[in-house]
């Protein structure tokens, strides 16, 4: 069955299906077990203001996800830190340093039911 799954899993690779391989890494061993999902406005949306922005988000290794919406909140963001104490030096010292910030609102997760990125280890196979 291995032969045939390598041969399926090559031909999904060949029409660009599989766009590539990953490791699963434990967030808590990368400094990067506490999770805050952010909310954020930006008082102008001017190009140049969003592209600004949006360059600095994307440069922060903290930022593991950034989503431009439809609506409001201009943005829902998800960062990952080692603490509460992180996430406000974060907050406080990079993410509230960019300019056009009008709002942002932080919100924690009770629980997490399912995610891409498992927090616990994998189970053995």
């Amino acid at each position: 069955m291995g032969r045939y799954r390598a041969i399926y899993e090559q031909r999904l690779e060949a029409e660009g299906v599989i766009r590539g391989y990953q490791a699963v890494v434990d967030p808590v061993a990368l400094g990067q077990g506490f999770e805050v999902f952010l909310d954020l406005d930006l008082t102008d949306v001017a190009r140049g203001s969003i592209e600004a922005f949006e360059s600095a988000m994307t440069g922060f290794d903290e930022v593991i996800e950034l989503h431009r919406l439809f609506g409001t909140p201009d943005y829902i963001v998800r960062i990952a830190t080692v603490d509460t104490a992180a996430y406000e030096a974060f907050l406080t010292d990079r993410v509230l340093t960019i300019p056009g910030i009008s709002r942002v609102s932080s919100r924690f997760a009770m629980r997490t039911l399912k995610s891409l990125r498992p927090t616990e280890p994998p189970s053995a196979l």
